[in-house]
């Protein structure tokens, strides 16, 4: 049999992030980061945020969350009414998020707020932005002008394959093998004592029926951080335009790990295919499906980080 590398044909490895959600420190702090937003407030001093830095240290357990001195001026009043519709509901559902069309003034204007709880974290909350046309880039300002990380949402390793053709081949057995080393340190899902690749042939077939689209399949969690692994760009399983009763898949298993079909075509450039790809995923765990808080604690970023380098190194050997 040949050797894994060359039975992927790996061209491309990358590792690419996502952070989203300002950590603030306390109630007040919050508040001061809304009003200082709602203000346009310039980006702190360094020496301000040397200060900052050290009372997050001392009160926040290094943990990185932000604590912030109250604006001086008067507050705005829209905030303030805010603040205390946010506040509720946080108290109540631990969450609290608002899309301001029309009515948001100055700076809210159609913009989301989204302040969050850090249950794992004393007096912890999560603030996010998102306005119109320039979307989480307010966000990011805001956290820059602040001094403060934002949470680490996902690290993400994809890796791009040669087509053959006009087709991609994917044998799941040398990906399974590759990531070996990796699985190794996780807990891994309940009944899955070594991944191979007729479990990843299986799971994607399984989980969507007519795209190239699927869910995640879990590998395992490590100190709260947990690994996913997903297909990336390769063309649709149906042609959608002829075979809309999805009697004639284009996608075709070959042995029990290794599936071909078509290529992905570019959406900019319906002439260009693109090479196919997968990726795994590395983020913070969480049993609810849809709660995707980020991480804050240094040690899982170090450990995302970790993982992320270790899986990118593994597909390069």
């Amino acid at each position: 049999m040949p050797e894994n590398k060359a039975e992927l044909n790996i061209t491309n490895v990358a590792i690419s992030e996502y952070r989203s959600g300002i950590p603030l420190q306390g109630w007040e702090s919050v508040t001061s980061a809304l009003n200082t937003y709602s203000k346009g407030g310039s980006r702190s001093s360094r020496a301000t945020r040397n200060d900052l830095e050290k009372n997050v240290a001392e009160m926040g357990g290094g943990l990185g969350l932000g604590l912030l001195f109250l604006s001086q001026g008067p507050r705005s009043a829209f905030v303030e009414d805010m603040l205390q519709e946010a506040k509720a509901g946080v108290d109540s559902r631990g969450r609290w998020e608002r899309h301001y069309d029309y009515d948001g003034q100055g700076v809210f204007h159609k913009t989301t707020v989204e302040v969050q709880k850090l249950a794992e974290v004393n007096n912890g909350y999560l603030l996010g932005l998102n306005a119109a046309y320039v979307g989480k880039a307010v966000e990011d300002g805001l956290a820059e002008t602040l001094g403060v990380e934002q949470g680490l949402q996902w690290k993400s390793v994809k890796v791009e394959l040669a087509p053959d053709g006009k087709q991609f081949v994917i044998d799941y057995d040398a990906v399974a093998e590759k990531l070996q080393p990796v699985l190794a340190e996780l807990e891994r899902p309940r009944g899955r004592a070594k991944l191979i690749g007729s479990d990843i042939v299986r799971h994607i077939l399984d989980t969507h029926s007519y795209a190239h689209y699927h869910e995640a399949l879990p590998l395992g969690v490590k100190d709260g951080v947990e690994v996913t692994f997903q297909q990336g760009e390769v063309g649709d399983r149906y042609d959608m335009e002829t075979d809309r009763d999805k009697k004639h898949s284009l996608w075709v298993v070959e042995g029990f790990g290794t599936l071909r079909g078509p290529l992905d075509h570019d959406w900019e450039d319906k002439s260009k295919l693109l090479p196919p790809s997968f990726g795994v995923s590395i983020h913070r765990f969480s049993k609810e499906r849809y709660d995707r808080l980020p991480a804050v604690d240094p040690k899982m970023k170090a450990n995302m980080n970790d993982l992320a380098d270790r899986v990118a190194t593994a597909f390069k050997a």
